[in-house]
């Protein structure tokens, strides 16, 4: 179990594999803002300028993204299997988590955005700097 400390708060994993974590050798201090859990245990950490990175090997590293990722990570939430959507100053995009790679499937919306939840019946609730808004 251990604490991550973001500018949204405190997350708590409890029970994870994950263990004593390091920065890896290629990332500078991360300004973090926000942490995830994936249902298959992974662990996604958003950034502030390094974009999304991963816990591996007992490391925290920069993910394997494709070259339109969004250098800017407020907030994760998963979507679905292997899907997570991500937001920050580009806007929210789908993105795929298969085979290992973060790719961008498709933008959903373009104004900054601070704070997304998905709910159980898959509506996604998106907060940008001015606006409240719920997506189906």
């Amino acid at each position: 179990d251990f604490w991550i400390g973001t500018y949204s708060g405190v997350s708590f994993l409890h029970q994870s594999a994950v263990g004593f974590m390091e920065y890896g050798q290629d990332i500078n201090v991360a300004n973090t803002r926000s942490v995830l859990e994936d249902y298959k245990g992974n662990i996604w950490v958003g950034t502030q300028k390094h974009g999304l990175l991963k816990v591996q090997s007992h490391k925290l590293e920069a993910a394997k993204t494709s070259a339109d990722f969004p250098k800017s990570v407020y907030t994760i939430d998963e979507m679905g299997p292997d899907e997570l959507l991500v937001g920050g100053d580009d806007g929210l995009f789908l993105a795929s988590t298969k085979n290992n790679q973060v790719r961008i499937i498709r933008k959903i919306f373009s104004e900054a955005v601070r704070s997304v939840k998905v709910r159980a019946n898959q509506e996604i609730l998106v907060n940008s700097l001015f606006l409240l808004q719920e997506n189906q």
